[in-house]
C-alpha cells in the first residue's frame, strides 16, 4: 500500500470508528479508507452533463428566424413580464432536454417561436 497516516480522534469519531468496524467487518485501514472515498466522491466536482443526439428540431417557419432581432429586444424591453416570460420558456426547454424529452422539447421550442412570431408581428407604436 502507499501514504501510512497517524490520526488522533476524539471521543466521538473513535466510537464511530469502532462502529463501522464491527458492523462492516472492516480492518482500521479499511475504514480508513472507505471514508475518506467516500467524503471524496461526495465533493468531487461533479461533470457537467452533456446532451449529445436527442433528435432533430425543426424550429417552423423560416420567416420567424428572418426578422430582426433587435424588433424582438425593442418589444421585449418595453414590456418587462413578457421578457421574464421569454427566460421562463427557456428554462423550460432546457429543462426538457436535460430530462432527454426530445419531442416536449421541441413542442416548447415551436410555441416559444411562434409567440416570439406574433409578438414580431405586432404594429409599431
Amino acid at each position: 500500500m502507499g501514504t501510512m497516516v497517524q490520526a488522533r480522534f476524539d471521543t466521538k469519531a473513535e466510537a464511530a470508528l469502532k462502529k463501522l468496524i464491527r458492523s462492516n467487518g472492516w480492518t482500521t485501514s479499511q475504514a480508513l479508507r472507505e471514508c475518506v472515498l467516500r467524503v471524496y466522491e461526495q465533493t468531487a466536482a461533479k461533470p457537467r452533463p452533456r446532451l449529445v443526439g436527442i433528435g432533430c428540431v425543426d424550429f417552423g417557419p423560416g420567416e420567424v428566424l428572418a426578422v430582426p432581432v433587435e424588433r424582438l429586444r425593442e418589444l421585449v424591453a418595453r414590456d418587462p413580464a413578457r421578457g421574464a416570460q421569454f427566460i421562463a420558456e427557456h428554462r423550460e426547454i432546457a429543462e426538457a432536454l436535460e430530462r432527454r424529452q426530445a419531442e416536449h422539447a421541441v413542442r416548447l421550442v415551436d410555441a416559444h417561436l411562434r409567440g416570439a412570431y406574433e409578438l414580431m408581428q405586432r404594429p409599431r407604436p
